[in-house]
């Protein structure tokens, strides 16, 4: 009984940090973090209530979790660019330990909403409220007919033209700024796929789905405003789009003027970016421990007893094993001189200055502040 009050106290404790740091991200506009924050708080208060088994699992999905964030943030400050999708492994396993719904990209994906699609060159359509319902209504069962041919046959070009033609008819009746922005989009989204810029994956399937439901509600007569999760959804793809489009000569110049208009094409990491940065957690985690190995080792050895050498030599080697893995070129050479002062004292044992004994125990501190931040 004792040892589960403990850990519920620490799970207390913990989840009172991250709230704290959570509402500093949100007073600083980090709604990126601020949506990692929320999962990994929740997975916090399902271990306490007991919804989520506290097994070994779980516990190291919350610490790479708090590792990414930390991680995350130091990078922000270092001068990174706020790609919030860069957390989106640790962010999605998260979500799995809670048994919660698959993750979307887009959940990360914060693109600036601020912005809008270049201006028409003519006004709106203005129809009377009976011929705008009667429109709209044709409009959707336009887009209902294309959809359930693609739905059927990916490959069906014109299925896609009947929908992207019921889209823009639409955007050509909107007046508020964030509904055209959604329908402009749509259309940018659909003629990506027209164009191969997008393979018809079950993500934009459900997300066509999503726009005959607006279409829907359109033509109901209700008054709809587009969610922004839906509106960064669209963003998102669009984004992917220019990723994998077939060049400029083939791909869609509507989605290439979307990206322009919304400045996507710099939204995303690049390929060249570390994938997914919470499996440096557990790297920093073994080379800390391999530190301290060879710290006690160490001591023991400057305090006189010889046969700590062979042991500190080995966790020397551990250490400079653990820092090349991790990727970190600078502590890579600290470690690797460690390990070779460790070999040349075991290869030939001899008196050790009190000096030279300073500067082993020196750059073995270095190292540990290295691994823990």
């Amino acid at each position: 009984y004792g040892g589960r009050y403990e850990a519920q106290a620490e799970l207390k404790a913990c989840e009172a940090h991250l709230h704290q740091a959570s509402g500093a991200v949100q007073i600083v506009g980090l709604e990126g973090v601020t949506r990692f924050f929320e999962q990994a708080e929740a997975l916090l208060a399902d271990l306490q209530t007991g919804r989520v088994s506290g097994d070994a699992t779980t516990v190291q999905v919350l610490e790479r979790a708090i590792g990414t964030i930390g991680k995350y943030l130091a990078d922000l400050l270092d001068g990174a660019a706020d790609q919030p999708l860069r957390m989106f492994p640790a962010y999605r396993a998260l979500l799995e330990a809670r048994g919660a719904r698959s993750a979307s990209e887009a959940d990360l994906y914060f693109p600036d909403l601020s912005l809008a699609p270049p201006s028409r060159d003519h006004p709106a359509l203005r129809l009377p409220q009976k011929e705008s319902e009667a429109f709209l209504r044709t409009q959707r069962l336009r887009y209902q007919r294309g959809f359930v041919r693609w739905l059927r046959d990916s490959e069906d070009r014109s299925a896609l033209g009947e929908m992207l033609a019921a889209v823009d008819a639409v955007e050509e009746t909107q007046n508020l700024p964030a509904q055209r922005a959604f329908w402009w989009t749509a259309g940018a989204l659909i003629d990506a796929l027209a164009h191969d810029d997008l393979a018809p994956e079950p993500a934009l399937r459900q997300i066509a789905a999503r726009v005959e439901q607006q279409l829907r509600r359109l033509a109901d007569g209700a008054s709809v405003s587009v969610a922004e999760q839906l509106q960064r959804e669209v963003l998102y793809w669009l984004a992917c789009s220019g990723k994998t489009g077939a060049g400029p000569e083939r791909s869609s110049a509507r989605a290439r003027t979307a990206r322009q208009a919304y400045r996507l094409d710099a939204s995303l990491p690049s390929d060249t970016a570390e994938p997914d940065i919470s499996q440096r957690v557990p790297m920093a985690l073994a080379l800390r421990e391999a530190i301290g190995h060879a710290k006690e080792a160490w001591n023991k050895y400057v305090a006189g007893i010889d046969s700590a050498l062979a042991a500190f030599s080995q966790h020397a080697s551990a250490v400079a094993e653990c820092a090349w893995r991790l990727g970190n070129l600078e502590l890579g050479k600290l470690t690797r001189e460690i390990a070779r002062v460790a070999a040349e004292l075991e290869a030939a044992p001899r008196g050790l200055s009190a000096a030279a004994a300073l500067e082993v125990a020196t750059a073995l501190l270095v190292a540990e502040s290295s691994a823990e931040n």
